[in-house]
């Protein structure tokens, strides 16, 4: 059964000076996520991978990206989460000082 409350998930992350151009795993999904906010509070500009070979998304040194897949959603009523298990990756041209943070917000739903 679907729930109506909002799930928080502990933060995740890493710490800016393992960045490199390789695209490293910061997050995976534990359930269907509605709200994904990464911060980037470091001195490097990062770029997100979801498949851990493309850049989908640029971030600048202490810039934030935030998703919400329920914004403008259609046809009405119509449910958009991005998927439990999607992964997330960070890369950039060299390290930095500072983090690099996850957050989420969905719901539990075990059908999905």
């Amino acid at each position: 059964m679907v729930s109506d409350l909002i799930q928080y998930t502990p933060f995740t992350g890493m710490d800016a000076a393992a960045l490199n151009p390789a695209y490293t795993l910061i997050a995976a999904f534990p359930y269907p996520v509605s709200i994904l906010r990464i911060i980037n509070d470091s001195t490097v500009f990062i770029t997100i991978s979801y498949d851990g070979v493309h850049a989908h998304d640029y971030i600048p040194a202490h810039g934030q990206l935030d998703l919400n897949s329920q914004l403008n959603n259609q046809p009405g009523n119509h449910r958009m989460l991005f998927k439990k298990g999607q992964q997330v990756y960070a890369a950039s041209n060299g390290a930095g000082v500072g983090s690099i943070v996850v957050a989420m917000y969905g719901q539990i739903d075990p059908t999905r």
